[in-house]
């Protein structure tokens, strides 16, 4: 499963400028794999902010049909230009789950976790830490774990407003 590389990529969001995080104070979010036509995205990211403490929530699409996804709230850093987080156990064991707009089951939601966690195990612990360069009329997100670029993890990314509509899907 896929899942980590999003959730990776929902932990560490931000943009390449002085504040990375600028249009999120102004309540934007971060569309990740946008679909313009269709208004929407496999990761929809938002910040909340308290002193110099930074939460990160994430919706993250899981899988279509049911359209299952998953939230979760994650502390993140701004480092130079970059916005980064660490991979957190504690994080996908606070998840929460949604399949066509329904809260799942604890007991599915349960094993959901279980196969997370299973798979994104050698992730726990590591610095992921994304920076936003400007690409056309998006934002081209490079990622680093630990220090170490991962070049096939980068995606692309638009800022939106709520208001315009996004959300989850393909």
């Amino acid at each position: 499963m896929k899942a980590w590389i999003f959730v990776a990529a929902a932990l560490s969001c931000s943009a390449a400028m002085a504040d990375p995080l600028a249009k999120a104070h102004e309540g934007q979010l971060q569309c990740y794999h946008p679909n313009t036509l269709t208004k929407t995205c496999a990761v929809l990211s938002g910040y909340s902010f308290q002193g110099k403490v930074i939460s990160n929530k994430a919706d993250v699409l899981m899988g279509v049909k049911p359209l299952l996804i998953m939230t979760t709230n994650s502390p993140v850093t701004i480092s130079g230009e970059a916005v980064c987080g660490k991979s957190r156990e504690a994080d996908i064991q606070s998840a929460s789950f949604t399949a066509d707009g329904a809260k799942v089951p604890e007991n599915q939601a349960a094993a959901i976790r279980a196969q997370l966690l299973e798979n994104m195990k050698p992730m726990f612990g590591k610095e992921i830490c994304t920076t936003y360069v400007p690409s056309n009329n998006a934002l081209s997100a490079t990622v680093t774990i630990d220090g170490k670029p991962r070049p096939d993890l980068t995606q692309i990314v638009i800022w939106v407003k709520p208001g315009e509509g996004y959300k989850i899907g393909q």
